[in-house]
């Protein structure tokens, strides 16, 4: 804003797109440093009210002061001429008195309009100063203001993403322990079955012994698992159901070695539990299928 009603020419800045509260808080900070030296260093700007005061009245006034004087000469010429005394002395005399009471009133009046022009532009040019420095002041209040909304939007953004953050981490973890439980189900889940087979210790003593295999026990072994291996999972599937199989290779290469031995010694005995109790392959099934399908296998 500038012009007769902003003296000190002092530009407000706008907010500018992009900006942030802490961008405009410091543009307004810095305007209401600008105002502020602005209106202290400069002064009241008297000559931007004291000028057209000065147009606008004195120069009228003595305007309409001097059509008054060139109206009485014109009056005493005119009565000459009537007296026949026209350029005399005494036409003279009444002409200078005339241009001396003219003068006589113009000092006057031009003395007392510029008195009373300074004493009004000086009051204006004081009051503007005030508005400048108040304006200047509420900006550096906005400033104040704008900064610390931005200090509470930066702080409830942080409270926001710290609570994203935990929320995020509690479905890791939730995520992470249901996986869990998902790749540990099929074994926590035979343990009861091998449980009643016996295939658990129910307080018997037990001896470890360690023995060297052998060519035979290898091949024992190979023909077991390619032939009469998977009982339970046929007896659970059916002979002709191909999922049987792909519960086999998991059995052999990715089940716990104490599964897959206990298996080997009591599947052919739960085999024939199964059979007598077609309610247990519900039971079973949903548990190798999770097996067979954490190690690879589809359907």
């Amino acid at each position: 804003m500038s012009g007769a009603g902003n003296p000190q020419n002092v530009a407000t800045p706008m907010a500018q797109p992009g900006q942030n509260v802490f961008d405009q808080s410091a543009n307004a900070y810095t305007s209401a440093l600008q105002g502020t030296q602005g209106a202290m260093m400069r002064g009241p700007n008297i000559g931007a009210f004291m000028n057209p005061f000065t147009q606008g009245v004195v120069n009228t006034s003595m305007d309409a002061l001097n059509r008054a004087r060139q109206m009485s000469m014109n009056d005493l010429g005119a009565q000459a001429t009537a007296a026949k005394a026209f350029g005399g002395s005494r036409q003279g005399v009444a002409e200078a008195e005339t241009n001396r009471n003219f003068f006589d009133q113009a000092g006057q009046m031009a003395s007392n309009l510029y008195n009373t022009g300074f004493n009004t532009a000086l009051g204006a040019a004081q009051q503007q100063q005030g508005l400048q420095l108040n304006a200047a002041n509420q900006m550096g209040n906005l400033a104040n203001l704008g900064f610390g909304f931005g200090t509470q939007l930066t702080n409830q953004q942080l409270q926001q993403g710290n609570q994203q953050q935990a929320m995020m981490q509690a479905l890791i973890d939730a995520a992470k322990g249901q996986y869990a439980g998902f790749t540990g189900a099929p074994t926590a889940s035979l343990q009861l079955p091998l449980a009643a087979l016996g295939a658990s210790n129910m307080g018997q003593q037990t001896q470890t012994q360690t023995k060297t295999p052998g060519l035979f026990d290898y091949l024992t072994l190979g023909a077991t698992a390619l032939g009469g291996l998977c009982w339970v999972a046929r007896e659970v599937y059916g002979v002709e159901d191909h999922r049987w199989v792909q519960f086999r290779t998991w059995l052999l290469t990715d089940a716990p070695a104490w599964l897959r031995k206990a298996y080997i010694r009591h599947g052919e005995a739960f085999a024939g539990v199964v059979r007598k109790a077609p309610a247990l392959k519900r039971i079973l099934r949903p548990l190798m299928d999770m097996a067979r399908r954490s190690a690879g296998f589809v359907g």
